[in-house]
């Protein structure tokens, strides 16, 4: 093969997908996306811990390759369901620390984003794009809630073309309009009507949960590895965030060249190394929840209610 294969995961959701990508040596600016070989996937988020190495050995048997011809893995770094990411990252670094070669994690909701503006299926008019335009994507976050991120167009094609707005966020879903609007005013954005040019982006059950507002499209789809590497030219992530153009211009100058990569020497955490790939968890973990009220039942306020002990006393 002439180009340098990239191993995707993603386990942040119900789907737990693997993809294999050969990426071209080329300059962001004028390459084609990378080409995407193999992408398998369960829908089975019980499975992950199991499948993910299955998958990814399919993947690789599939164009006669062996995990020694991997350059780089880049992992699905949530927000999502705590347990998916942490297997996820956990089977990502240890890939990368067997094999000695980087790793590098990328939210899921970028990967979302990354497929609406480059999947010639997704159901999004980008003829009608404007600056100002905005794609939500969003994913399940448990307790009657979803995390979100905002991404606005800046009214250019190419690469950067979507700039992360503000912080990954957890919300209601009725509380999503009120949010965006708020990341959007942070950003510096102009003030305009939110509905008049805004997609949320998610999977298909979380979608059909959110109410309906005028003006806001509904884009479905389920969450694929692949778009954690393509589409990624087309985002621009904050400083210091690994994904978007930043993500692919790395690739490119680390692993799409003849030079090779390793963490030996590198101190821990620097970019690449197992160690700089930590989940997005937004919230505490619910397991965290579950451990603090086994220590104190009544540190939750929503139980502070009074109820009488074995003695007949009342007790907060």
């Amino acid at each position: 093969m002439s180009g340098s294969l990239v191993l995707a995961l993603d386990g942040s959701t119900g789907p737990c997908s693997v993809a294999l990508l050969e990426l071209g040596a080329e300059s962001v600016e004028s390459s084609p996306q990378p080409v995407v070989l193999s992408v398998r996937s369960v829908r089975n988020s019980r499975a992950h811990a199991r499948m993910l190495l299955v998958l990814a050995d399919e993947s690789l048997k599939e164009v006669s390759a062996v995990p020694r011809d991997l350059r780089a893995v880049v992992v699905g770094t949530g927000p999502g369901t705590f347990t998916g990411v942490r297997v996820t990252v956990a089977t990502a670094r240890g890939i990368g620390l067997a094999l000695d070669i980087p790793v590098l994690g990328v939210s899921t909701l970028s990967a979302l984003v990354a497929w609406a503006v480059g999947a010639p299926t997704a159901a999004v008019d980008r003829k009608s794009w404007r600056a100002g335009d905005v794609l939500v994507p969003v994913v399940d976050a448990r307790r009657g809630q979803l995390f979100y991120a905002a991404y606005g167009f800046c009214g250019r094609g190419g690469p950067g073309s979507w700039r992360r707005l503000g912080e990954i966020g957890v919300c209601s879903p009725e509380a999503l309009p009120e949010r965006v609007a708020g990341s959007l005013k942070g950003s510096g954005e102009p003030d305009r009507d939110l509905g008049r040019a805004t997609w949320v982006v998610g999977e298909p059950s979380l979608l059909a949960g959110l109410p309906r507002e005028r003006g806001i499209g509904m884009v479905a789809t389920d969450v694929s590895a692949e778009w954690l590497v393509l589409g990624q030219p087309a985002l621009e992530e904050p400083e210091r965030v690994v994904g978007g153009i930043g993500l692919s211009r790395w690739l490119l100058s680390t692993v799409g060249q003849d030079t090779p990569w390793s963490a030996r020497g590198l101190p821990a955490g620097a970019l690449g190394t197992p160690e700089s790939v930590v989940p997005i968890y937004v919230r505490a973990p619910d397991a965290d929840l579950h451990i603090t009220k086994m220590r104190d039942p009544w540190s939750n306020r929503e139980h502070r209610e009074f109820r009488g002990d074995s003695r007949g006393h009342q007790r907060p």
